[in-house]
């Protein structure tokens, strides 16, 4: 499987989830059969699929990016950096051009004038 990594994308050692091991990130990418890297924040990147983790197996498809309760939903786990999460996550949608959609009760600066 052939990975591309976008310029500027840092390739620092990932360390494994649940571990004290360290690997490349070359290795993790192929560890976890991560797709075209766009962007990187910690253990989370960015790709064509979604959002994928490099300290373990978790893939979230860009389909699945709508879903607004993803940062509280990560949060909740011991081993998610919340920020670097975020960062990836807010990149991921800006880059599948995810739309939310929002009631106006949920978001009143929606509200037609």
């Amino acid at each position: 499987m052939l990975t591309l990594i976008r310029k500027g994308v840092s390739t620092a050692p990932v360390l494994l989830v649940g571990s004290d091991e360290e690997i490349s990130f070359g290795a993790a990418v192929l560890r976890y059969e991560v797709g075209r890297v766009v962007a990187r924040y910690g253990l989370w990147v960015v790709t064509d699929y979604g959002i994928e983790c490099l300290g373990l197996s978790y893939p979230i498809e860009a389909e699945r990016l709508d879903e607004q309760d993803w940062l509280e939903r990560m949060a909740e786990k011991n081993w998610v950096d919340a920020v670097d999460f975020a960062a990836a996550y807010q990149h991921a949608l800006r880059y599948h051009v995810v739309t939310h959609s929002y009631s106006e009760d949920d978001s009143p600066w929606l509200k037609a004038a």
